[in-house]
């Protein structure tokens, strides 16, 4: 993994084309960690979802898996490339009750709509739970400037002592809350073209990384 401000290209289970279309590594530290918190940005169709779902699968079923999926982008027919395994619920509650009747290890919550009470309740699950893996999709819709529940601050904060994995997937790096880039341990960049997203590259990882950044392939 690459020290803090380096860049290197990113590499994983789906090969050359994640290779073209990644750039990761942007450890704080260079030392392993009963967990890790990674941030994946790039604008919407290039590939984010997608390449995340390969790194889950390959966990195998080490640890529990907790996804919030409100455009199902990890389950269902609509789903390119689905979580293998995974068990899909309608609500939080929902989840809840087929927990309390059995072990399930792959578990996606998928609400459109109204979901705010939903995603903290997530949130929560996940930091009562500990010792899992919680992956939480178009993350720049839950945790804007000035509006992040304060159970993901929890969660993102704690998630060492909780021993759980974090994966967060947005789009806008400057739209997010300042508490949930500083407390990420790993980014990964996928294609951005927006120059306040780039401005962000350059200005907050290593400078002429936006212009990077701007010229993966899509």
């Amino acid at each position: 993994r690459a020290a803090h401000g380096r860049t290197s290209q990113g590499t994983d289970a789906t090969g050359e084309r994640a290779q073209r279309r990644t750039l990761g590594g942007f450890g704080h530290d260079a030392v392993k960690r009963a967990s890790s918190r990674t941030l994946i940005l790039g604008d919407s169709g290039n590939g984010k979802s997608f390449w995340a779902k390969g790194q889950i699968d390959a966990l195998g079923t080490a640890k529990p898996i907790l996804v919030w999926d409100p455009t199902a982008e990890w389950a269902g027919p609509s789903a390119d490339r689905p979580l293998r395994g995974a068990n899909t619920f309608p609500s939080v509650d929902a989840l809840c009750v087929a927990l309390g009747r059995a072990a399930l290890p792959r578990c996606v919550v998928q609400i459109a709509r109204d979901a705010d009470a939903d995603f903290r309740r997530f949130c929560s699950l996940a930091f009562t739970a500990g010792d899992c893996v919680c992956v939480i999709d178009e993350a720049h819709n839950f945790c804007r400037q000035g509006k992040c529940p304060v159970e993901l601050l929890d969660l993102l904060r704690m998630s060492r002592h909780r021993r759980v994995d974090l994966y967060l997937i947005g789009q806008r790096p400057f739209a997010l809350a300042p508490d949930i880039r500083d407390q990420v341990n790993r980014t990964v960049l996928f294609r951005m073209s927006g120059a306040e997203s780039l401005n962000w590259c350059d200005r907050e990882r290593e400078q002429g990384l936006g212009a990077r950044v701007a010229n993966l392939a899509p």
